[in-house]
């Protein structure tokens, strides 16, 4: 009797015990099914509204579904999907930059912008995509001509590509400058002063029916106007840029492709498939300078006019091994030559200090002249090349 009644008691234990353990699976599943961000879906995208929006978003609980493409080329995982339409023609930057893995440290995104309105086919309509700003290593960030009214689609996903996606949360900001969008000779933007940078674009931009073709083959131009404040040299390039970039100058009457002058045009001086022309300005003349993909091709490009040196030399030490080191400030992203001369004496006596030209972001950097030796006196200047 004793047995028999100990046994319903462990009996109903166990059936207690059961229930309890399926009510509470019951309840974190249900919990981790409500988990994923409610724009984890490509037809739950969330709505984006304005020139100027940010949102925040964890991407912990995110998936990714069938057909969905492989954002940037990377396989990902755990994307999020946004949805905005532009309230007007500009220049749009789209950045995760602020993005923190789960873990701590920036969260390593890539980033996606189609116009497609179904996960069928979408890789098709990608406009542009990034896996890495060079700027900000890990986060992503695009730039891209846009026209009012245009319906694009965002997505952001965590990088797989040194092992399985990371978790955070993701910060997307969207910046629509509205005077941005130079696609046309009739939109172009107009620059003032003797030194002038831009970091742009040509995705988005077009050929004009009547538009000169830069030199060479091309399709994607963009186009400024800039009037020389004196007379003397300028130097104008696109060093910097990470596309093979065209560039022309002209000069006449903006009112028509027709009716302008091409003055000069450049493909690969500027280096590293950059171009670069130099020449001489009449002061109060308008010039209109066209910048256009080789062969079509779109990405970012690095814009600089620059008749004033664009850069300082800060600091000159001689280093215990006779090389001596410069401090050098850059005010804009322009390319710059340093050099060197031993007899101040002799003009023609300046000569370019060994991997002295180059182009680099705004701000202090140092140039080492590995040639110069405690046996020798050198002094030193900057030129635009």
């Amino acid at each position: 009797m004793k047995i028999d009644s100990v046994m319903p008691v462990c009996q109903g234990s166990v059936a207690f015990r059961l229930v309890l353990a399926i009510g509470i699976f019951a309840v974190l599943g249900e919990r981790f099914a409500e988990a994923a961000p409610a724009n984890d879906g490509f037809a739950s995208a969330a709505a984006l509204e304005g020139p100027s929006v940010a949102d925040m978003v964890s991407n912990v609980d995110a998936s990714k579904e069938v057909d969905e493409p492989e954002h940037a080329g990377d396989p990902g995982g755990l994307s999020l999907w946004w949805i905005w339409t532009a309230p007007s023609d500009g220049l749009l930057t789209v950045s995760t930059a602020g993005s923190t893995a789960e873990g701590g440290g920036p969260l390593d995104t890539v980033l996606a912008l189609y116009t497609g309105s179904s996960l069928t086919g979408l890789a098709a309509t990608e406009v542009t995509s990034n896996d890495e700003d060079p700027a900000t290593p890990n986060t992503s960030r695009t730039l891209l001509l846009v026209r009012s009214g245009q319906i694009f689609r965002i997505a952001v996903d965590s990088s797989a590509a040194f092992g399985p996606p990371i978790g955070g949360t993701v910060l997307l900001t969207l910046t629509l400058d509205a005077s941005g969008n130079n696609d046309d000779l009739a939109d172009r933007v107009v620059l003032s002063g003797a030194s002038v940078t831009r970091n742009w674009t040509n995705r988005g931009g077009t050929r004009e029916a009547g538009e000169s073709l830069h030199g060479g083959t091309g399709g994607a131009s963009v186009w400024w106007e800039w009037t020389a404040p004196s007379d003397g040299a300028v130097t104008i390039t696109t060093a910097g840029s990470l596309i093979d970039t065209r560039l022309a100058i002209y000069t006449g009457n903006h009112g028509a492709h027709s009716t302008l002058m091409q003055f000069s045009n450049d493909d690969d001086n500027g280096g590293n498939l950059s171009s670069l022309l130099a020449f001489t300005v009449t002061s109060g003349t308008r010039y209109y300078i066209a910048v256009d993909g080789k062969a079509g091709v779109v990405g970012d490009i690095s814009f600089c006019i620059s008749m004033d040196i664009p850069a300082t030399i800060d600091t000159i030490e001689r280093q215990g091994d006779g090389t001596t080191t410069l401090g050098v400030t850059i005010p804009a992203s322009c390319r710059i030559r340093v050099e060197f001369n031993e007899d101040l004496s002799n003009p023609a006596g300046w000569t370019r200090v060994q991997n002295g030209t180059f182009v680099s972001p705004a701000g202090l950097i140092t140039v080492r002249d590995l040639t110069s030796s405690a046996s020798t006196q050198r002094f030193y200047r900057i030129v635009a090349p």
